[in-house]
């Protein structure tokens, strides 16, 4: 009986493989670990919203901060769970679908970089 082998393709398959399950899970550990932060926290974690440091007084007085850290936390969660649901794809897919959910997570975050008066009214007092 013969040897099965593996051709030199199929290693540099795998080798992709594996990188883009790192990628999606370090990706995912930072933003649990951001969202364990913003949860632990709480209200003293506003300075961490960059959008919210960047208003002037007068408007942050406007804004609940407890509802804005409790939105970026649940927005980190689901955002790691995100990339979670890429490392399973990545596994069980094809392992370029990678850039797929990192370029879904670009797409949503340079949206909320800024402040927006009306992605900010649900956080009003």
């Amino acid at each position: 009986m013969g040897e099965i082998t593996f051709g030199k393709g199929e290693y540099i398959m795998e080798k992709i493989t594996i990188g883009a399950m790192f990628v999606c899970m370090i990706l995912a550990a930072l933003c649990f670990a951001h969202a364990f932060v913003f949860g632990f926290m709480g209200e003293k974690s506003i300075w961490l919203v960059p959008s919210y440091r960047k208003l002037p007084k007068e408007k942050r007085e406007a804004y609940s901060v407890e509802k804005i850290c409790t939105g970026a936390r649940n927005t980190l969660a689901l955002w790691g769970l995100w990339f979670i649901l890429g490392t399973v794809a990545c596994y069980f897919l094809n392992p370029l679908i990678v850039l797929v959910f990192v370029g879904g997570w670009i797409a949503m975050l340079i949206p909320r970089m800024s402040f927006r008066e009306k992605r900010y009214d649900k956080f009003r007092k």
